[in-house]
């Protein structure tokens, strides 16, 4: 898988359960994969979405980690989210419902609160204090019901926040300051290279990485020079930062043993489901803290 956001219909709507199958397999699951223990109640994502559409939640996105063997696809982690269907094609975007979970014992059943954005067809996760997280086991399989109510909590206390980032304007530098931290939760910094070491092999954010991350072309009749006193909401700051980082495109430097200078290149996009909720709810801390 190339990019998480080809998990999606191009025009944003639901998905069949004939297309999540074909997407997220895993997710029809009925069974925990062999050798789980006695206290293991496997709480199964199609049960979920049934629940979720009975609430008026449908799938719109279905993606599951890569597997080599049948047996592993059956049972690994996968990502469905949901929206409210009056919310289709409605709006510059709609709230969404995130849900991770697995049967192979490496993740319990969680539920993010969760935002799409109509402009760039990229999907964010809220951040810390916003999951809500069922053990698979026995004593826990009927608290479904109220995982989801904790979840509706946190739809309302995520559009908040939006609402704060959009009414708050940052200054160029400040952005920068943000697109810094937003690089780090993705690649190396050369700032952590001691002088006159050895850098090690891997890829490295740089000052080309900043500028790319807050120069989406969708954006370039509004430029974010650390020269200019121009001021930016921190909203279209972190959709532009959220982009880059989650997207491919962004100049980074890759220091190989046939490279140990380092050579510069367009990062790939991210393709791994843990990955993307990890780095998606870090850049969300990272600024609703600034917010």
């Amino acid at each position: 898988m190339p990019d998480l956001i080809y998990s999606r219909k191009s025009n944003a709507e639901t998905l069949s359960i004939a297309q999540l199958a074909s997407q997220a397999p895993a997710a029809f699951s009925t069974k925990p994969i062999e050798g789980v223990s006695d206290r293991y109640g496997h709480v199964t994502t199609l049960d979920a979405v049934n629940k979720l559409a009975r609430a008026g939640w449908l799938p719109v996105q279905a993606a599951q980690t890569s597997s080599r063997t049948k047996k592993a696809r059956e049972h690994t982690k996968h990502l469905i989210a949901f929206a409210r269907g009056g919310d289709i094609g409605a709006g510059e975007g709609r709230p969404e419902i995130v849900l991770y979970n697995s049967s192979d014992r490496s993740s319990a059943l969680k539920l993010y609160a969760g935002y799409f954005r109509w402009i760039c067809s990229n999907s964010l996760v809220s951040g810390s204090g916003f999951e809500s997280k069922l053990i698979h086991n026995k004593s826990q399989i009927s608290s479904f019901d109220t995982l989801l109510d904790n979840t509706f909590e946190n739809l309302t206390r995520s559009s908040e926040n939006i609402k704060r980032m959009q009414e708050t304007q940052i200054t160029n530098d400040h952005a920068y300051h943000l697109a810094e931290l937003a690089a780090a939760t993705r690649w190396k910094s050369f700032k952590s290279v001691q002088s006159g070491h050895v850098i090690p092999a891997g890829t490295y954010w740089t000052n080309e990485t900043l500028a790319s991350l807050l120069s989406r072309k969708r954006y370039q009749d509004n430029p974010i020079d650390r020269t200019s006193n121009t001021k930016h909401s921190l909203w279209e700051v972190f959709n532009r930062i959220q982009e880059g980082v989650m997207r491919s495109g962004a100049s980074v430097a890759s220091i190989t043993e046939k490279s140990p200078m380092g050579s510069e290149r367009r990062a790939r996009a991210i393709a791994s489901v843990s990955q993307a909720i990890k780095i998606n709810r870090n850049l969300w801390d990272i600024c609703e803290e600034a917010a």
